[in-house]
């Protein structure tokens, strides 16, 4: 089993500045998966208290050289605490490092116990992502452990954890309107803690929340759709008003209904459950 990776200027702050601060809001652990030509950071539910987050990169984007086999599917995996490796990056950043390997490697470390010492016993070996940060003025070397390495089985799990396309066949792109959304999600946040979200293949979004004398829904539209056929193949939806819309996307199987909490994550609830498809 070996997996070594060179990062890039590019990959190194995708990590460091963006993916792996917003994964550790959601957990402390998450799982890399690498195979051969993309590399995935996997949270399941179980590592976030109902989240279910995951990202994915072609290799090169994140490095300039890449090099991962096993004899599962030249596929590897193991668990990695977020913030210990937040640190390796950052300290890398700070130094100005020119380069940033990384490798997984086996450590023996010495026995805990006082009468190993004694005996002369052979000591532990652990796993550890060894990386090393080189420039100018620098080389400095850092161990982070992790866990062992998974085997075909775990993998397997991990692999449907990064599949999502059973439960959300298609997306729609937030960004433009995401400010948008956060303010909304605080606004419902006083009314009830649970809402009901309603995404069509036609790029609308609703978002709705009832207490006992109110009932309160927006609609947002013109998202773009991913897979873009998927917008491409869906039938207009043509009633004048919101709720009418949403009704006829209902009636044409054509969205994702989910009750979510919104107390959790403002603009990221937690806990999904799909209600109807």
């Amino acid at each position: 089993m070996k997996f070594r990776a060179t990062f890039s200027d590019r990959g190194l702050k995708l990590l460091e500045k963006g993916f792996l601060p917003c994964m550790e809001k959601h957990g402390k652990t998450c799982t890399l998966l690498a195979g051969p030509t993309e590399l995935h950071f996997v949270q399941l539910e179980k590592d976030t208290d109902g989240m279910h987050v995951t990202a994915r990169w072609a290799k090169e984007v994140l490095f300039d050289a890449y090099s991962c086999h096993s004899q599962c599917n030249n596929k590897v995996a193991f668990t990695i605490d977020i913030t210990l490796m937040l640190r390796v990056l950052r300290s890398a950043h700070t130094n100005a490092a020119d380069s940033v390997d990384m490798k997984l490697c086996m450590r023996t470390l010495p026995s805990a116990t006082p009468a190993s010492a004694i005996d002369g016993s052979p000591g532990v070996s652990k796993p550890f992502l060894a990386f090393s940060s080189k420039g100018n003025n620098m080389n400095m070397v850092q161990d982070m452990p992790v866990s062992k390495p998974m085997n075909r089985s775990e993998i397997e799990e991990q692999e449907k954890g990064k599949d999502l396309s059973e439960m959300c066949p298609f997306y729609l792109d937030l960004l433009p309107d995401i400010l948008r959304l956060q303010a909304l999600v605080d606004k419902l946040k006083g009314l009830s803690s649970t809402a009901t979200l309603v995404v069509t293949r036609q790029g609308h979004l609703h978002l709705q929340a009832a207490a006992p004398s109110v009932h309160v829904a927006s609609e947002i539209q013109g998202l773009d759709v991913y897979p873009n056929e998927l917008k491409d193949n869906a039938q207009p939806l043509t009633a004048s008003l919101a709720e009418g819309r949403m009704q006829q996307a209902l009636a044409n199987g054509m969205v994702l209904y989910l009750e979510k909490s919104i107390t959790g994550h403002v603009g990221f609830p937690d806990n999904p459950t799909v209600v109807a498809k």
